[in-house]
């Protein structure tokens, strides 16, 4: 088997910057290098030792200057991300096996992500409706660069720490995060949501003014902005009680 040498560069600078010891981080498994920007499901994304798509024993790397999206459900032994990992909402990545951590540059989650770890030096947006678990038995990782949450994270019960050495903004849900407990450093600061909770922006349309119901129990209003001519509205849905 060869060896792909950027991707165990990277490995073992996880395993310092972790201060993990244990050899099998040493690119113990096939190794799938993103080839170039695509979806995360394409073989023609991959260059992989054993496989057409990363799996559960694959140590996976993103190149800087790719973009790699997950649409669907994905899975990697340990993923390090340089460039850029958008996994989408309804999608599924799940790195939680025993040695998997997500090192990151640039991730951004509207889905449903699984893992033990993350080392994050980069930038992490848990966008609304994305939700991020880490299930470590013990560290869960620290976080050098910048994470803004406006959907779920989870700590799992056997956490025992991750520390916070930069900024770490929430205007979402934290589960079993305790500052002092298992949460060190920096203090987790309020951002403001960015999530729309009764609808959705839309363009204006000057011509529609109220749009008939999906359902006879259904009226859809369009309420303009005032003041701003083509900006934007808010679709609000509201039901209309009848006799």
């Amino acid at each position: 088997m060869t060896f792909n040498t950027k991707l165990l560069a990277g490995t073992l600078a996880l395993v310092l910057v972790a201060g993990m010891t244990s050899p099998a981080y040493a690119g113990a498994g096939p190794q799938c290098v993103s080839f170039s920007t695509g979806n995360w499901e394409e073989p023609g994304t991959w260059d992989c030792d054993a496989s057409a798509i990363p799996d559960d024993v694959s140590e996976t790397l993103i190149l800087d200057g790719h973009v790699v999206t997950l649409s669907t459900s994905g899975e990697a032994l340990r993923l390090t991300v340089e460039g850029t990992l958008i996994v989408q909402a309804g999608a599924s990545l799940d790195a939680n096996l025993s040695l998997s951590v997500i090192s990151i540059h640039t991730f951004e989650n509207s889905g449903d992500v699984m893992t033990n770890a993350v080392i994050n030096d980069g930038t992490i947006n848990n966008k609304c409706g994305g939700s991020l678990m880490l299930n470590s038995i013990e560290s869960a990782g620290v976080n050098r660069g910048t994470i803004s949450n406006h959907g779920t994270i989870t700590f799992g019960p056997d956490v025992t720490g991750f520390d916070n050495d930069a900024f770490f903004g929430n205007s979402g849900i934290l589960n079993n995060i305790v500052f002092g407990d298992n949460f060190f450093g920096n203090e987790i600061q309020d951002i403001d949501s960015i999530c729309i909770v009764a609808g959705e922006l839309l363009p204006l349309d000057s011509t529609a003014l109220l749009i008939g119901g999906l359902t006879s129990m259904s009226v859809w209003m369009i309420p303009a902005v005032l003041g701003l001519a083509g900006a934007g509205v808010y679709l609000v849905k509201f039901r209309a009680n009848r006799d």
